[in-house]
């Protein structure tokens, strides 16, 4: 196959976004105790929960890797992300997206750091 136009090689350096989701945060959701066996879904428990970094309205999702106590960290292309948690019911049903955090600015070779107490 030829070319008519040169073809460019962009690099794009990505960024890290990372936190905590703390105690109250999780209570005031109803998600206490502990969240390890909520973390890894399974189809048998009453519910799981993930951390989706969300971009573009919604048209790329990016899961941040929530630990059982609450802290994540993921690395993400240059952007502007809406930081969702996410609870699911059996049968992998929706039952909560829960706002953390809205326009977070991850730039290249910078962390970006979110803190829910």
């Amino acid at each position: 196959m030829s070319y008519t136009e040169p073809f460019l090689v962009v690099e794009v350096r990505r960024g890290i976004l990372s936190g905590q989701l703390g105690k109250e945060f999780l209570r005031l959701h109803n998600l206490t105790g502990d969240l390890t066996p909520y973390i890894r879904s399974a189809d048998s428990i009453p519910f799981s929960i993930c951390l989706d970094a969300v971009r573009d309205g919604g048209k790329s999702f990016y899961n941040a890797n929530l630990a059982s106590d609450g802290r994540f960290e993921v690395e993400l292309p240059p952007g502007t992300y809406d930081l969702k948690l996410v609870v699911m019911g059996s049968g992998y049903t929706l039952k909560q997206r829960i706002p953390v955090e809205n326009g977070i600015v991850v730039e290249e070779n910078r962390r970006k750091v979110v803190i829910r107490p």
